[in-house]
């Protein structure tokens, strides 16, 4: 989280919101990284119910 100064001056908030951005963007790439590995546990596991089952 960015901290401004008292006074922040423009190049203060540009660099805030850059980083913000940065940081929405890092997020992002975690959470789907989450979301692809989590499909891939879900379908492996039901791809290994269908095989028992035969």
């Amino acid at each position: 989280m960015a901290i401004l100064p008292a006074q922040p001056t423009l190049a203060d908030l540009e660099a805030a919101y850059m980083s913000r951005g940065a940081q929405i963007v890092a997020c992002d790439g975690a959470r789907r990284l989450a979301v692809d590995a989590l499909l891939a546990e879900r379908a492996l596991q039901d791809d290994l119910r269908g095989r028992g089952s035969d």
